[in-house]
């Protein structure tokens, strides 16, 4: 008795394996009691897949305390009969929302507009009222109209359809913009075939004059395939779903859902009403969730009027939106152009855009999928976050599964370089990196507040220009909870391979990292409040135990304001493989506050004790890493200190083996948390990965001093990473012709970057010297 379609039937998709729960959800977005309404067969015939049917969604707005006004407005083509069809044969062909409500006794009207054989706007709209003891008034005004569109003195319409053959977009525009009615519901046919973020919508009525007469006369006549070809030509004379959103926002309608080649909105205020409490954004990525789900996942897409076909579709449209959005527009405005041109539409764009000097989007997967569809499929299983399909949970607990994801109650999130909703796809990369020896990823951590996102997407687009475009490793983004907006700008902020990794529950002290969401910027990275000192001992030490870290075997931190000042030619993963006594490079050393490291040394000095280690010999131990962080006491010459010496973080490539749960790493840094410093005094990171790495490499090396290291050398373990590297108010050079230079943060910065924060570039001297 299932309502709707439900899966494994579904189109035989990469796109449509890739969906997960939200894609396979009945309402597709709708509020869950909607999902209990009547089936319902609409434009393909069938019953539906996805959404509900009109009766339910007045029914949920009237439940909500918004009394119906009873009226509705359907245009569509003067078909004899048309108007007697009965409520369940109003499918396919006929599709018709409004003959169940004329069935219930509401009031309506059938405008057939007709446009003249000299092109132009429709002289005449035929009126043919269903239920004229409500609205006479309206309806014999709406009579005497003889210029489209008519004239509605009618306060409030429940429903307005318009079918293909009577109109697009641009038709429905007018009637919006001149009429005084406010229409609660709006099915507005569209171009399926065309997924966002493309946009094409002709005239009104160019390329539907003949169509339209075509369908007149063959549903007069009965012959059921000349009406197939006219509607079939009629719907790809429609506007795309972008489109018709953009102009619908603008109006204040939101998108609910898409049942085949019919959009269907709602009014802006009574949308919540109608949709789940997390909506699908509707943004590019968002619209195309919604699109996948209503028209390209069904079973029937494929063959339906054979629209595709006819088109014909192109599947490299498919990831217009997964690429950059310059490059998508250009991309998809030279597809609309050669469609339109194709299928004899108007197009009004004076400039289709042209695909020339643009560059390919990256390689797709190992399994032959184009690379547009690879990079479309990474994206909705980066963004699907609903509660794992039935049994995942349990597959994902096997031994193989899980060293391929980790799930739970709420989500599964699948290990680099693995996706899908059972973790059991590998997401392709170029040949370089698939034949690697070693397993390795560069990992961020961020928060949901403006500047950290905008200093993080600045940073992804840097870090592909001048690095990962050429080496493709996975990049790690680290969170304590992303709404679905900013995950969607960080996963097409570049074409990274890109995994998102909610932080353990334990993240802050005393809750879990679900309920510090709701904190608010008091936690942003920015602050030094609760939210710093987390990310500071997440990164000094739990890091390494997350399982998408310790899986790898080398990870390379940088901070979401890290950026690279000129090209990196340089692998440094490389450095770390090929030195097998290294386990930590790192770009420079700094010197930390007292203030970030107050009683940090006096408690690591207990534990250095305890495991015997000899201090004032360490300090004399030249050519040690532990010997570069000590220095004589000042009025005790004979003592050792800690000189506040500290690895800076926010660029550096650790062996993950050295520093993982189990490592004398690991004791040195559960050592500190049991002295609650990372709360109470704002123990730094970069202070706790110096001091634990150069006493695990002491501990290690036995307390032997390595005679080939002397003075500031680099010491045994560690070395210096030589790229040209800025953060914050620091930027270094290789080439030594070269020098930092402040650039225009306004010209090259994401907005919102902040204005006193620099964006370094390395340029010549005497070119930066004329700027």
């Amino acid at each position: 008795e299932g309502r709707h379609a439900a899966p494994p039937f579904s189109r035989s998709s990469a796109l449509c394996d890739a969906g997960g729960s939200r894609l396979y959800r009945r309402t597709s977005g709708l509020r869950a009691e909607l999902d209990g309404a009547l089936p319902y067969r609409d434009a393909a015939g069938a019953p539906s897949w996805h959404g509900a049917p009109v009766t339910a969604l007045l029914a949920a707005l009237e439940h909500a305390g918004h009394r119906r006004a009873g009226s509705f407005l359907a245009l569509r083509p003067d078909v004899g009969g048309a108007d007697q069809v009965a409520c369940r044969d109003a499918h396919g062909m006929r599709y018709d929302p409004t003959a169940c409500l004329r069935e219930a006794g509401w009031s309506g009207a059938s405008v057939a507009p007709h446009p003249p054989d000299g092109g132009g706007a429709p002289e005449w709209a035929t009126l043919q009222p269903w239920a004229p003891e409500v609205s006479v008034e309206a309806l014999e005004a709406m009579q005497r109209s003889v210029r489209w569109p008519p004239r509605l003195s009618i306060e409030v319409v429940d429903v307005l359809v318009l079918h293909p053959a009577a109109g697009n977009c641009r038709a429905l525009q007018e009637l919006l913009e001149q009429s005084n009615s406010e229409f609660r519901l709006l099915y507005v046919p569209i171009n399926p075939t065309m997924p966002p973020p493309m946009r094409a919508g002709g005239d009104g009525w160019a390329g539907l004059r003949q169509p339209r007469m075509d369908l007149l006369e063959a549903m007069a006549g009965g012959d059921r395939d000349t009406v197939a070809n006219a509607l079939r030509s009629s719907i790809l004379a429609q506007c795309s779903l972008a489109q018709v959103v953009a102009m619908l926002r603008a109006r204040r309608y939101e998108l609910l859902f898409v049942e085949h080649w019919y959009a269907v909105f709602a009014l802006g205020e009574l949308a919540p009403l109608l949709l789940d409490d997390s909506p699908i954004s509707q943004d590019d990525i968002g619209l195309f969730e919604i699109w996948r789900a209503g028209w390209f996942c069904s079973p029937m897409s494929r063959m339906l009027l054979w629209l595709e076909r006819t088109a014909p579709f192109d599947p490299r449209w498919l990831g217009f939106g997964a690429v950059d959005p310059d490059v998508a527009r250009s991309l998809s405005e030279a597809a609309v152009c050669e469609f339109m041109a194709r299928h004899g539409l108007q197009q009004n764009q004076a400039d289709c855009g042209s695909v020339d000097g643009i560059a390919p989007p990256p390689p797709g997967s190992s399994d032959g999928l184009l690379p547009e569809v690879a990079l479309r499929r990474r994206l909705l299983w980066a963004l699907d976050t609903g509660a794992p399909l039935p049994g995942v949970g349990f597959h994902m607990d096997s031994a193989v599964a899980a060293s391929r994801g980790i799930c739970t109650a709420s989500a599964c999130e699948c290990l680099a370089p693995y996706r899908g909703p059972r973790c059991d796809v590998e997401d392709g990369a170029r040949a370089a990196s698939t034949s690697r020896e070693f397993r390795a990823a560069i990992h961020y951590i961020v928060r949901d507040d403006g500047v950290h996102v905008v200093e993080l997407l600045h940073a992804l687009k840097n870090l592909w220009e001048r690095f990962n475009s050429r080496f493709d490793y996975p990049v790690l983004i680290f969170h304590d909870g992303l709404c679905r907006e900013t995950r969607s700008r960080i996963l097409l902020a570049a074409p990274h391979r890109i995994w998102l990794h909610i932080v353990p529950e334990d993240f802050s002290p005393g809750q879990s990292a679900h309920a510090s969401r709701q904190e608010g910027s008091a936690l942003s990275h920015h602050t030094f409040a609760q939210g710093y000192h987390a990310q500071s001992r997440f990164r000094a030490g739990r890091l390494f135990a997350h399982p998408a870290v310790r899986s790898l075997d080398y990870a390379w931190g940088l901070d979401s304001d890290s950026m690279f000042t000129a090209v990196v030619h340089d692998d440094p993963f490389l450095s770390l493989h090929h030195s097998p006594s290294s386990v930590l490079g790192f770009r420079y050393i700094s010197r930390t506050s007292l203030t970030s490291s107050r009683h940090l040394w006096d408690v690591s000095l207990v534990y250095f004790a305890n495991l015997g280690v000899d201090v004032i010999k360490a300090g004399d131990a030249s050519g040690t890493f532990l010997q570069r962080l000590l220095s004589p006491v000042s009025d005790q010459p004979e003592l050792m200190s800690w000189n506040h010496r500290v690895v800076m973080t926010d660029c550096e490539v650790a062996r993950v083996a050295f520093f993982v749960p189990g490592t004398a790493y690991d004791g040195y840094v559960r050592w500190l948390e049991g002295a609650q410093g990372f709360w109470s005094d704002g123990w730094g990171d970069h202070a706790v990965r110096g001091l634990g790495t150069a006493l695990a490499l002491w501990l290690r090396d036995g307390g032997e001093v390595p005679p080939s290291n002397t003075g500031d050398a680099p010491a045994v373990g560690t070395f210096e990473l030589r790229m040209p590297y800025a953060h914050q108010q620091t930027c270094f050079c290789e080439r030594p012709e070269h020098v930092c230079v402040a650039t225009d943060a306004a010209r090259v910065a994401e907005k919102g970057w902040p204005a006193k924060k620099p964006i370094w570039e390395c340029r010549a001297a005497a070119d930066s010297a004329a700027t």
